[in-house]
């Protein structure tokens, strides 16, 4: 969400863990715009299953705490987006941006279930 709360989701590709951050490779786009001015940020990753219930992943809560426009980081996440999502996929990534991971939930919380009586 930008300074106001107005929320952008977006769809990224270029989501790679290197040690304890994520790191995202991103273009001149909303989620950039708001994350200079709120660096807080979620990530969800999904692994679809057969029912709902059977699908898996993690909801991660980060904080944005570099933009790189230049660097061997951001040559690397380019190059890998150019193998995997081709050429033109490479050159719409403009920065590398770096998260510290603050909170992890699993994907489906079971707690919020109720028990069965």
């Amino acid at each position: 969400a930008d300074q106001q709360g107005n929320p952008n989701l977006a769809i990224f590709g270029s989501t790679q863990l290197k040690g304890e951050q994520i790191v995202i490779g991103m273009g001149n786009n909303r989620s950039l715009e708001n994350l200079q001015q709120n660096p807080q940020a979620t990530l969800m990753v999904v692994i679809p299953g057969t029912s709902i219930l059977s699908f898996q992943g993690i909801r991660l809560y980060l904080h944005c705490k570099k933009i790189e426009d230049s660097g061997p980081l951001l040559d690397e996440i380019r190059t890998a987006a150019s193998i995997h999502a081709g050429k033109a996929a490479a050159r719409m990534i403009q920065q590398v941006l770096c998260f510290d991971i603050i909170k992890s939930r699993d994907l489906i919380d079971m707690s919020a279930i109720p028990a069965a009586k």
